[in-house]
C-alpha cells in the first residue's frame, strides 16, 4: 500500500509540474531579419497564450519606436540581437475549490465548520453557504464574489489569532508566484480594532503587512501578494486573521488564487548592410512665370525621398529658385541627384485703367522699365511712351534683359459731352423731401451737385433750384430744376370707439391753415364744414372727413363710431328648492337683437358658469342671485331673484358595527317622515326607521329619508361579520415522564383560559408549558380579538416506561456527533454501557448517561469499523431495561 501511495504522489507530483511548465505562453520571433543603413523594420512577436500581461521590454532599446509594445519599430544602423522578455501571470489556478463551489472540501481550518442553513453561527465557527445572513441573523445579506449567487466561506471568528483558511500545493522551485483573495466585512463594526486583520502565510511565513478589512459590510474587496518559492517544491499557503478581539470579527472570502509568474522570452538578429551611394548633378534657368516646373529621378527605384519631404513619388513641381535633392533607393543602392534651379524676374508692364477723353484731346500711354529693355507698340513705336488722339485698344510688349517678357493693353475712347436731364420744374404737396437724379444712362460716369456732393442723387430737402453735372470719359455736361415744397398736413386723432344710446364724441384732429374740411354723414353733427365738431349719433356709423388744399390732392381720414344699447336683463320669480339640489336659471334681455352683451352672475360659486345666460344654480344656502348684463362700451343693466334652500343634511343615524356569525343587529336612522333602507338582504323591514338584519357576510346598506319638505338625505352603514373562532390543536400526543410538552395551537383566539390548570405554565395564555405528572385531558376555552368564543381539548398521554437509545454511528473529533452517548427519555438509572470491538474485547464502560466514547482505547484511536454495545438500565418505577446492538466507527 505504501508503495502504490509513494508512486501515486510521484505521478502527481510530475502532473503538476507538467502542468505548470505548460500554463506558460511562448514567444515566436524570426532568428533573422536583412536591413539597409539608416531604413526601418518592424520586429514582429508572435505571442501564443492566453496569459495576463505584467511586463514586456526589448533589449538594447536604443533605435526603437516604443521598446514596451510586441511589434516596434526600428531605425537600423548597426547589426546586432534584440531581444524581447515577456512576463506574464498563468491563466491557471493552482487552488483547489478557491470559489468555493464544491462546498467545505479542498482546504483545512483552524476554526470548526458548522453546516448551513443556521439562525448564530458561533464564534470559533465557520460555515460555507451562499449568504451570510443564512448561518447568522446578525450578519450582512450578501452575494458571493464569483456569481453572486454562489457559495462563499464565511468566519465568525474568535479572539485569538489563526489561520482560518489553508491548502498545500505542489510547486515549481525559484518561482515567483501571486497570491490573492476577495474579502468582505459582513458584521456592521468596520471601526479598529473590531474588525478583521488579515495577512498571507506561505510554509510558516507571514508575508506582506497585516491588512484591515475597512470596507463597508458587504463590499468585496482583494489582497494579493507575491512569493518566491526558491528551493521549496511545495507550499503550505494560508489566509492568517491576526485580530486579538472577537466582536466585529466577522467577513468572507472568495475567488481564492495562487498563479505561477511566467518569465519568456526570444531574440532577433537585425543585419545591417551599408547602402553603395552614386551622385548626380542637374543645373537648369527660367523666367519665373515658367513656374512650377517638374523635376524627376530616374524610373526603377522603389523608393524616393525629396529633400521637399515628399517621399515615394518620382517627381515633384519645383515652384521656386534653389537646390533640390532626391534620393533613389533600390535595396541597399542609393543614387543622389541634385537639381540647380535658377529663377529669373520678369518684367512687370501696365499701362493703367481703360480710360476717356473729349475729342480734341491727346493722352500719353508708358510703362517705365528697367535699362537693358526693349519696347514694341502695337502702333509700331518701339520708346517708351506714345501719344493717342483716338478710340481703340493699345497694347505695349516689354523683353528685359533677361529675355523674359510681359505684355498689356488699355482701351481708349475719345468722345462727346454727356446730355443730363433732371426733368422738369417740380412740386411736391406733402412736404416730404424729392430725390433728384440724371434720367439718362452713363458708361463710366463722375457726380458734381451744386452743394459739391458726387453722389448718382441728391435728397431735395427745401424749395429751390437744384443743378447736377455729369463727366463722362473727362467731357462734362450738366442740367437745372426747381423745386417748390408744400406741406398739406393733417391728422386725425380718433380711434373706432363704442358709446352708449345717447352718449356723444368729440373729434380730435390737426391740419394745415389753408384747408378746409367736410364731414359725411352729416346725422349728429351741428356743423359738418368745421375740423373738430362735437358727433352725437342716433346708430352706429363710420364717420369721415375730407380735406381739400389748392393745388394738391385732396386728404380723407375716418373713424367708426359703434353705438350700443343699455341692457334690460329679466330672471323670474324667487325659486325654492332643496340643499344639494341644482336649478337651471335662464335669463332674458331687451334690446334681443344686440349680439354682444357679456353677463356677471354673483355670487359666481352658486353657479357653475358666471358668465353663460342660462347657469345652473347649486343649492348651498338661501342666496340672493343676481344678473349683471354688460356691452363692450360698459351700457349696463341689472335683476336678481331669491333662491330659498332647505336643509338636505337633516337625517341622523347608527354607525358601522361588528357582529359574530348567526348573530343580529339593530340599524338606526332618524330626522324624516319615511325610510327606504337598500338592499332589503337580511332586513325584516326595509321600510322601517330601526329594522332589524341577520347577516351571513359583510353587508354595506344605505338608507334613503326623506323630509318634511320632500328634500331627501342619504346615510350609510357596513355591517361587518367577524371570523368564526378557529383553533388548530392535535387530539392528543405522548410523553416521558419528567418531560414536557409546548401546547403550540394556530389559532384566530387573543383570550384564553385553560382547565385544569394543573401541571401547566399559565392558565390564560395560548401556549402553555404542559408537564403533567399523569395522563391529563385539558381544555380551553378562547374568545377572538371581535369577541367570537369557541372550545377545543388536547389529551396528554405520560408513558410510565423509559426509551434508551444509542445512534447507529458516529465520527471522533467532529462536531456533535464526535462522542458516543446512550439516550434515554424518561426516569432510569444506567447500570452498565459497554462497547465490544471485533474481537470481544471491552473498549469502553460506564455507568452515567454523561460518560460517552470518544473512539479511543487507552489513549489509542481505534480503526473504522463497527462495534458491538451492551446496556443495562432500570426504570424509576423499578423495571429492568437491557439492549444491545451495533454502532459504526466513522475517520
Amino acid at each position: 500500500m505504501r508503495r502504490f501511495l509513494l508512486l501515486l504522489l510521484l505521478v502527481l507530483g510530475s502532473v503538476v509540474a507538467d502542468a505548470q511548465t505548460a500554463e506558460c505562453d511562448s514567444i515566436d520571433l524570426a532568428d533573422t531579419i536583412h536591413a539597409c543603413e539608416g531604413s526601418t523594420v518592424t520586429l514582429n512577436a508572435t505571442v501564443y497564450g492566453s496569459n495576463t500581461l505584467i511586463s514586456r521590454a526589448w533589449t538594447p532599446a536604443a533605435g526603437l519606436s516604443d521598446p514596451t509594445i510586441l511589434n516596434p519599430v526600428l531605425t537600423a544602423w548597426t547589426s546586432g540581437s534584440y531581444k524581447l522578455t515577456l512576463r506574464t501571470l498563468a491563466d491557471f489556478n493552482l487552488v483547489v475549490n478557491g470559489d468555493f463551489s464544491a462546498g467545505n472540501t479542498g482546504f483545512s481550518s483552524s476554526y470548526t465548520y458548522a453546516a448551513p442553513p443556521s439562525t448564530t453561527l458561533v464564534e470559533g465557527d465557520y460555515s460555507v453557504y451562499t449568504n451570510p445572513n443564512g448561518v447568522h441573523t446578525g450578519f450582512t445579506v450578501m452575494g458571493d464574489h464569483t456569481t453572486g449567487t454562489g457559495n462563499m466561506m464565511i468566519i465568525n471568528a474568535g479572539p485569538t489569532p489563526v489561520d482560518v483558511w489553508c491548502q498545500t500545493i505542489a510547486v515549481s522551485p525559484n518561482t515567483d508566484y501571486d497570491f490573492s483573495a476577495w474579502f468582505a466585512n459582513c458584521s456592521s463594526v468596520t471601526v479598529p480594532p473590531n474588525i478583521p486583520t488579515l495577512q498571507f502565510r506561505i510554509n510558516g511565513v507571514l508575508q506582506g503587512a497585516a491588512t484591515p478589512v475597512t470596507a463597508a459590510p458587504g463590499t468585496w474587496v482583494n489582497f494579493s501578494t507575491i512569493w518566491n518559492s526558491g528551493p521549496s517544491t511545495t507550499a503550505t499557503i494560508c489566509i492568517y486573521d491576526a485580530t486579538t478581539v472577537a466582536a466585529g470579527n466577522d467577513f468572507v472570502i472568495d475567488d481564492i488564487a495562487f498563479k505561477r509568474y511566467c518569465d519568456i522570452a526570444d531574440s532577433v538578429y537585425v543585419e545591417v548592410q551599408v547602402p553603395d551611394t552614386t551622385f548626380f548633378s542637374h543645373d537648369t534657368a527660367l523666367c519665373s512665370y515658367d513656374f512650377p516646373i517638374g523635376l524627376y529621378s530616374p524610373a526603377g527605384y522603389t523608393n524616393y525621398t525629396w529633400s521637399t519631404g515628399s517621399g515615394s513619388s518620382i517627381g515633384i513641381p519645383a515652384t521656386s529658385g534653389g537646390a533640390y535633392w532626391v534620393r533613389s533607393i533600390l535595396a541597399c543602392d542609393v543614387r543622389m541627384d541634385t537639381f540647380h534651379v535658377t529663377s529669373f524676374p520678369a518684367p512687370a508692364v501696365y499701362l493703367g485703367h481703360d480710360t476717356g477723353f473729349c475729342i480734341g484731346n491727346t493722352y500719353v500711354l508708358s510703362s517705365p522699365q528697367p535699362a537693358g529693355s526693349t519696347w514694341v507698340w502695337s502702333t509700331g513705336s518701339t520708346i517708351d511712351s506714345i501719344h493717342v488722339s483716338a478710340s481703340g485698344t493699345y497694347s505695349l510688349s516689354v523683353t528685359n534683359s533677361y529675355g523674359c517678357s510681359d505684355t498689356d493693353e488699355v482701351v481708349i475712347l475719345v468722345t462727346t459731352p454727356p446730355v443730363v436731364n433732371l426733368g422738369p420744374d417740380t412740386t411736391v404737396c406733402n412736404g416730404s423731401a424729392f430725390v433728384l437724379s440724371s434720367s439718362v444712362t452713363y458708361t463710366a460716369p463722375s457726380y458734381l451737385w451744386q452743394d459739391y456732393s458726387t453722389t448718382p442723387v441728391l435728397t431735395a430737402t427745401a424749395t429751390g433750384t437744384y443743378w447736377l453735372q455729369v463727366t463722362e470719359y473727362g467731357c462734362p455736361g450738366a442740367d437745372t430744376i426747381r423745386v417748390e415744397l408744400k406741406f398739406d398736413t393733417f391728422t386725425l386723432y380718433n380711434p373706432d370707439t363704442a358709446i352708449c344710446r345717447g352718449q356723444s364724441v368729440q373729434v380730435r384732429a390737426t391740419a394745415d391753415a389753408d384747408m378746409t374740411f367736410q364731414w359725411r354723414p352729416t346725422t349728429g353733427i351741428a356743423n359738418s364744414v368745421l375740423l373738430t365738431p362735437l358727433i352725437k349719433p342716433d346708430t352706429s356709423a363710420m364717420y369721415t372727413v375730407t380735406t381739400h388744399m389748392e393745388g394738391c390732392p385732396d386728404l380723407r381720414d375716418s373713424f367708426y363710431i359703434d353705438v350700443q344699447p343699455v341692457p334690460d336683463p329679466f330672471l323670474g320669480l324667487n325659486r325654492h328648492l332643496c340643499e344639494f339640489d341644482s336649478v337651471h336659471i335662464i335669463s332674458s334681455v331687451d334690446p334681443p337683437w344686440y349680439n354682444h352683451y357679456s353677463y356677471h352672475w354673483s355670487p359666481g360659486l352658486a353657479v357653475d358658469d358666471s358668465t353663460i345666460t342660462a347657469v345652473v344654480f347649486r343649492a348651498g344656502t338661501s342666496t340672493n342671485i343676481k344678473l349683471t348684463v354688460t356691452t363692450p362700451a360698459g351700457c349696463t343693466g341689472i335683476d336678481s331673484a331669491m333662491m330659498v334652500v332647505h336643509p338636505g343634511n337633516f337625517a341622523v343615524g347608527g354607525g358601522d358595527t361588528t357582529v359574530c356569525p348567526n348573530s343580529s343587529v339593530r340599524l338606526l336612522a332618524a330626522g324624516g317622515v319615511s325610510y327606504k333602507w337598500i338592499p332589503s338582504t337580511y332586513l325584516d323591514d326595509p321600510e322601517s326607521a330601526t329594522p332589524l338584519s341577520k347577516p351571513e357576510t359583510d353587508q354595506n346598506y344605505a338608507v334613503i329619508v326623506t323630509s318634511e319638505y320632500g328634500c331627501r338625505d342619504t346615510l350609510g352603514v357596513k355591517i361587518s361579520v367577524s371570523p368564526s373562532a378557529v383553533m388548530n390543536l392535535v387530539d392528543s400526543v405522548v410523553i416521558f415522564p419528567g418531560e414536557s410538552y409546548q401546547i403550540s395551537p394556530e389559532t384566530n383566539g387573543s383570550r384564553f383560559t385553560w382547565t385544569p390548570s394543573g401541571g401547566l405554565s399559565g392558565k390564560f395564555i395560548s401556549n402553555p408549558l404542559a408537564t403533567p405528572e399523569v395522563s391529563t385531558l385539558y381544555r380551553v376555552q378562547f374568545v377572538t380579538e371581535d369577541g367570537c368564543r369557541a372550545i377545543d381539548s388536547i389529551y396528554i398521554n405520560v408513558n410510565e416506561n423509559a426509551l434508551i437509545a444509542v445512534p447507529n454511528a458516529f465520527t471522533p473529533g467532529a462536531g456533535s456527533n464526535s462522542i458516543l452517548y446512550p439516550r434515554k427519555r424518561g426516569l432510569a438509572t444506567l447500570k452498565s454501557f459497554r462497547v465490544y470491538n471485533r474481537w470481544g474485547n471491552v473498549v469502553f464502560q460506564s455507568s452515567s448517561f454523561d460518560e460517552g466514547w470518544d473512539g479511543t482505547y487507552k489513549g489509542v484511536p481505534q480503526p473504522l469499523g463497527v462495534y458491538v454495545y451492551t446496556i443495562e438500565a432500570q426504570t424509576d418505577k423499578g423495571r429492568d431495561i437491557v439492549k444491545s446492538g451495533n454502532v459504526t466507527l466513522l475517520r
